[in-house]
């Protein structure tokens, strides 16, 4: 046997007795965790946008869960689930578009999403170039192999919202010239 020292991450939290003492004592673990990250959490909400949006499909309680990774600071987490959302309102925009059935848009890829709303013409080149770029970095966050975790989830979150402002935005047919 080795007398090398080997290094190992033990959580046995789980195991502990199931009482008012254990029950508190994490309690006040999980409230030290949360108030150490609330400055930096505070300081990440104020830097995304608003947004309103039409409340259908499954997208928008996905949208606010990748909202709240990125605020939360897991931002791992984060890019996956903005990709995430990103492919479902990319696949629901395909299936609501005259001449695609759903046969296509089932199984399929964001990437084929996208390449068939751009057939169809239906995607603006921006959007289709925002699209991208997020399952792009999904991919990369989604194998392990994300670089940047926060700077990457600051730009999937910009990305998606971008999707969300180009699709189900309610001012999303609206120029700036019909307020005045």
């Amino acid at each position: 046997m080795s007398d090398e020292f080997r290094e190992v991450y033990i959580n046995t939290l789980s195991n502990q007795p199931k009482d008012t003492a254990t029950h508190d004592f994490f309690r006040k673990m999980l409230r030290d965790q949360f108030n150490s990250r609330l400055v930096d959490s505070v300081e990440r909400m104020w830097g995304l946008p608003s947004f309103i949006v039409k409340p259908s499909g499954e997208y928008l309680q996905l949208f606010l869960e990748a909202r709240d990774l990125y605020i939360a600071g897991y931002f791992y987490s984060c890019v996956a689930m903005c990709g995430i959302v990103g492919e479902r309102l990319l696949k629901d925009w395909c299936r609501a578009t005259p001449n695609v059935s759903s046969k296509r848009v089932e199984g399929s890829t964001a990437r084929r999403a996208i390449r068939l709303l751009s057939e169809l013409k239906v995607i603006r080149d921006s959007l289709r170039d925002d699209a991208m770029k997020l399952q792009t970095l999904r991919d990369e966050y989604t194998h392990a192999r994300g670089a940047n975790p926060q700077q990457d989830a600051a730009e999937a979150v910009k990305w998606l919202h971008s999707l969300i402002e180009g699709t189900v935005s309610v001012f999303k047919d609206f120029e700036a010239s019909n307020f005045i």
